[in-house]
């Protein structure tokens, strides 16, 4: 009798400890200060309602502006619309719905100024979605604390100042070409398999007139390699690696001087490519006028790409380079 008390009085004190563990635990000011400190800017159901997004990233800057149109993303600009990189918009969509820890450091409308939390100081991230009035975030995004690591933000026409890691910066700074989809080629031409024929005419070196003679690379069904004008080449990793270059190959802004119609702009250099379903894709290049860059624009797309130096180096080649042993 006395082995049972005992057993249950031990029991009962170790219930009693483990509930103030418990209480301890649940109840520690830096878990309390964390758990409220947990902040999702936008609720994760409005992804998917968000039609339009604003992010400027200076004060008096323009906006770059997306528009959702069906389920694909676009900048749009004054002289029409671009296509974007969807998964880069989304992977921001889902930045500013994920929850990280952004405490309240206030509350007072006079702190905003020094802050730069008030519309004419403060980047600014708008979306809107539906027909509402009201955005689903007006967020304003302010100068950096003493550390250098967080900054200040605020929901627009609230009070509440918060602070948090600068995870936005990349974003808020990125250059609008940074945002665009650049890719010369559809995306769903990627393998070299798809590729049965390529002519190839470089257009000339800036302040030239003569463009590069046309190259004709084939595939040869008997031996399994590449042709080059009818003549066997000796090494056919080489050709396919460069239609791999050429099929990932992106432009490095688009041109708004240039239409695709103004044929005699486009007419200094081409690729055309004809794939193993019968479908052919050309892209036409050539200089703006107005610089000594160059441009190119591809079938089926209504946008002018220019080109960096660097990737016309890569997509226009001589014989020489598919003749290397």
């Amino acid at each position: 009798m006395l082995y049972r008390v005992k057993a249950g009085l031990l029991a009962g004190l170790a219930g009693l400890l483990a509930l103030a563990y418990l209480l301890t635990f649940i109840l520690d000011p830096d878990r309390l200060r964390d758990r409220n400190a947990a902040y999702v800017w936008l609720k994760p159901e409005f992804r998917d309602q968000a039609d339009r997004i604003e992010i400027t990233g200076r004060a008096g800057e323009d906006p770059t502006v997306f528009r959702r149109r069906g389920e694909k993303w676009v900048v749009s600009r004054e002289d029409g619309e671009y296509p974007a990189r969807q998964a880069r918009v989304e992977e921001f969509l889902r930045l500013l719905s994920a929850s990280f820890q952004y405490p309240v450091r206030g509350n007072s409308p006079a702190s905003y100024e020094r802050l730069s939390l008030t519309e004419g100081t403060a980047s600014r991230i708008l979306i809107r979605g539906g027909v509402s009035v009201y955005p689903l975030l007006d967020l304003l995004i302010g100068r950096g604390d003493s550390t250098g690591n967080e900054v200040y933000l605020r929901r627009n026409n609230q009070r509440e100042i918060r602070s948090g890691e600068d995870r936005l910066s990349p974003y808020l700074k990125a250059p609008r070409n940074s945002w665009y989809l650049l890719k010369l080629f559809p995306d769903n031409i990627r393998n070299p398999d798809m590729v049965q024929r390529l002519t190839l005419v470089s257009p000339p070196s800036p302040g030239e007139d003569a463009p590069g003679p046309a190259l004709t690379l084939s595939r040869n069904g008997d031996t399994g390699g590449w042709d080059l004008d009818a003549r066997p080449l000796p090494d056919k990793q080489r050709v396919e690696a460069y239609i791999r270059a050429l099929l990932d190959a992106e432009g490095e802004d688009f041109i708004q001087q240039v239409k695709t119609g103004e044929s005699p702009l486009l007419n200094a250099g081409r690729i055309v490519l004809e794939l193993e379903d019968g479908s052919v894709l050309t892209m036409r290049a050539g200089y703006t006028g107005h610089d000594s860059r160059l441009c190119a624009a591809v079938s089926g797309v209504p946008q002018v790409y220019a080109l960096a130096d660097w990737t016309v180096k890569r997509i226009f080649r001589d014989a020489d380079y598919f003749e290397k042993q």
